[in-house]
């Protein structure tokens, strides 16, 4: 569908996001169609899945503007500071595998 309607989705889906998360939360695009959210005062795993849940609903939602509904979803990967790590690049770490371990398990369940 082009590099027009591409930017257009990742503009649409950031605002989603934003608005689904809480007002002291910020989210920050790292690159292509990954995105950093910074949860403040999050507890454990569990109720960081939680808390994103909404953001993983309102992606799921068909964005409709175009031709043909697009739908989409999202894999999600948890670090917690300062237990996971106290440097960006190690809480990075911890949840890309965090991430692809959820994705296998994920693909299993199918």
């Amino acid at each position: 569908m082009g590099h027009r309607t591409g930017d257009e989705v990742l503009s649409q889906v950031a605002w989603r996001m934003r608005q689904a998360l809480a007002k002291n939360d910020f989210l920050c695009r790292v690159g292509g169609d990954e995105f950093v959210a910074v949860l403040k005062q999050a507890g454990d795993i569990d109720e960081v899945l939680a808390r994103i849940e909404p953001m993983l609903g309102a992606i799921r939602e068909p964005i409709v503007d175009f031709r043909e509904p697009i739908r989409l979803d999202a894999s999600v990967g948890v670090a917690i500071f300062p237990d996971d790590g106290v440097r960006e690049s190690e809480l990075m770490a911890v949840a890309d595998e965090r991430m692809y371990a959820r994705k296998v398990r994920r693909r299993g369940q199918e």
